[in-house]
């Protein structure tokens, strides 16, 4: 009787809790440019959306909610549906995806297009309902992509031994979580049930960390991320201590992985999301070089952004030539370094001179086998 009575108490206080955690108060305003329109009015009648879309929410969606933006992240959280409707907001409309993504992680977003749902959403999306949890969203990376208003305000690579005809490499032990959630098993020892489409491999400049086979990708979501309370995924913290004399900067880099980035096998290919608070560079035989790039294409791309990091469809087309620098290349392996950048504009010339980094070597087959 009387946790019933406290009931609706508990609701407001994560109602105010939630209005307190977004980013668009202030941070807006810095960001904003003089002539943008955007005014003290505008902050408080898009809070005031908030509050009521919040009000309609049952109070285990309000902690769910809860849990995944006080965590920035790090929890992804489940899903949060509400109906679909449009409001209004400045003088357009605006959905409800649009007006939690813009309260809680990015002021500037102004259309549901520039983002992706990801895939461990497992909201049905329909005409009539959708999923508003804003980390299960993420902006689409593209090379005229803006950097966006700073949202913390408040709070020659050596070859991985990949087998080019897809077949499987004789498994390691695992030192992942073992996770076997709703999104398959992220294990590299789960047994031959599912094909293998991606082996990642970790390195600590040219020194590789971990198994010397790599970790297998066999569910259609993997995560990798340095250390996380409840993380389903590759974990790098148990590999570590195989290199243990680190150099400074590959200590100061680890220190910086956090939650790292998922990768999701789709029907285009291959998705890579950045959910760390650091950029991640990338370097794809599928991505056009960058703007002012003609040597090695290496992507800079921003937390919480999503990028295509590699199709198989049309790849023969697409796939640029390997620079003769870093000899030769597999044509269908990735590389990922966490926080620290490669090529012409940076020191570092090339990924064996990052600190942390990964390989990702796709199997040729993936594709055929979907």
């Amino acid at each position: 009787m009387w946790k019933k009575l406290m009931q609706p108490i508990h609701r407001q206080r994560r109602i105010q809790r939630l209005i307190r955690l977004g980013v668009s108060d202030g941070v807006e305003a810095e960001c904003a440019p003089e002539d943008s329109g955007v005014c003290a009015t505008d902050s408080e009648s898009e809070r005031e959306l908030v509050r009521s879309l919040l009000s309609t929410l049952h109070i285990d969606s309000l902690k769910m909610l809860c849990e995944a933006v006080e965590s920035g992240g790090d929890s992804l959280g489940a899903c949060v549906v509400v109906p679909k409707r449009e409001y209004v907001l400045r003088s357009k409309c605006a959905t409800a995806v649009v007006l939690f993504c813009r309260y809680f992680r990015w002021p500037d977003v102004d259309c549901e297009l520039r983002l992706r749902r990801l895939l461990v959403c497992q909201c049905v999306q329909d005409d009539c309902q959708t999923c508003i949890n804003p980390y299960h969203w993420s902006r689409v990376y593209t090379q005229d992509s803006p950097p966006p208003p700073v949202a913390g305000a408040k709070r020659s690579a050596p070859s991985a031994r990949h087998q080019p005809d897809g077949s499987e490499l004789a498994e390691p032990v695992s030192v992942t979580t073992g996770g076997t959630g709703q999104y398959g098993s992220t294990s590299s020892i789960d047994g031959a049930s599912c094909r293998a489409w991606c082996r990642l491999f970790y390195f600590e400049r040219r020194r590789r960390v971990g198994q010397l086979g790599g970790w297998a990708a066999r569910g259609p979501v993997q995560h990798v991320f340095y250390s996380l309370p409840h993380g389903d995924g590759l974990a790098l913290e148990a590999v570590v201590d195989q290199n243990p004399r680190p150099e400074p900067d590959v200590r100061q880099t680890r220190a910086l992985i956090g939650a790292g980035l998922t990768l999701s096998l789709e029907p285009g290919g291959v998705w890579l999301y950045n959910r760390s608070r650091r950029p991640l560079f990338v370097s794809s035989p599928t991505l056009d070089p960058p703007r002012g790039s003609p040597a090695e294409a290496v992507h800079k791309l921003l937390p919480g952004f999503s990028v295509l990091v590699f199709a198989w469809a049309g790849d023969e087309r697409r796939r640029r030539p390997p620079d003769a620098r870093d000899g030769p290349r597999d044509p269908h392996s990735v590389t990922v370094s966490f926080a620290k950048g490669w090529g012409p504009k940076y020191t570092r010339r090339s990924p064996t001179e990052c600190p942390c980094w990964l390989e990702l070597c796709f199997s040729p087959l993936a594709d055929r086998a979907r």
